[in-house]
């Protein structure tokens, strides 16, 4: 019992002692961000499709809430929550006439389309941030989760034309885990200022399988989509999964504060 108790008391001021020095050691920020990316939904079976399914760039962008505590003059913990909506776009020729068997569509012999998808997600990011305590200059990396709110796939066909429009929110999971690395620069807004000026760019990986649509809107997952990989004529050789990869650059305004007196105090303020 003797030992026991000794043990709370060692583990109670091992607390204690930390939590004292991480309240007298720690600053916060709190900010908005926002910014501008390309999107990509990355599928073996569309990579080696050929010309009727190319992937073709189309803007993305993301806004939300920074926050941040700082153990350290260049040790910090980030949190954020981010609305984004991410776009990827698709176009193609068509050498000879058919119909996806996904979705009964017929195409014709030189006919041209081009198509997009858009899923709309939440993203709730948290970063281990290391930055240089002169120049303000800062590399970042982690965990996010990632709710998907909605998903839309659209296109537009030429000779003969023609437009589709299909609400696919059911064709994703609900949720996603994505792996982010970035590099950025913070910088005061003045001398005497707890105002700052923030940009990065950050590179993130869909850590799960997407499923989702190919170009042509066809279903790649669930019951409807086993037309695709059959044999002995199948659409695609066998089933590969889909991941997001977001490259973006963003800006942002933060007000970092201390909540004790002469706390995190730099020797340089940049």
């Amino acid at each position: 019992m003797v030992k026991h108790t000794f043990s709370n008391k060692i583990l109670a001021l091992f607390l204690l002692t930390n939590t004292v020095y991480f309240a007298h050691a720690q600053s916060l920020e709190f900010g908005l961000r926002g910014g501008i990316s390309s999107s990509w939904f990355l599928n073996e079976n569309l990579l080696k499709a050929g010309s009727d399914q190319s992937y073709g760039f189309a803007l993305s962008h993301d806004f939300g809430v920074h926050t941040a505590i700082n153990l350290t003059h260049n040790v910090g913990i980030e949190l954020e929550i981010i609305s984004a909506s991410l776009n990827e776009g698709y176009s193609g020729t068509f050498k000879n006439a058919g119909e996806f068997p996904g979705n009964g569509v017929n195409y014709y012999a030189g006919q041209t389309y081009s198509a997009n998808t858009n899923v709309n997600v939440i993203q709730i990011p948290i970063l281990f941030r290391y930055e240089h305590d002169i120049t303000g200059k800062y590399f970042e990396a982690g965990l996010g989760y990632e709710l998907i709110t909605s998903a839309q796939y659209s296109a537009t066909y030429d000779n003969p034309s023609f437009s589709i429009t299909n609400n696919i929110t059911n064709q994703l999971p609900g949720n996603d885990f994505v792996a982010i690395v970035g590099m950025g620069w913070n910088k005061r807004f003045n001398h005497d200022s707890k105002f700052y000026f923030n940009a990065d760019f950050r590179i993130t990986y869909g850590v799960f399988d997407l499923g989702g649509v190919d170009a042509h809107g066809q279903n790649l997952t669930g019951p409807k989509s086993v037309i695709l990989y059959e044999l002995p004529n199948p659409y695609y050789a066998s089933y590969h999964p889909t991941h997001a990869l977001d490259l973006s650059a963003n800006i942002g305004v933060f007000y970092r504060f201390y909540p004790h007196v002469m706390v995190h105090k730099r020797k340089i303020d940049f």
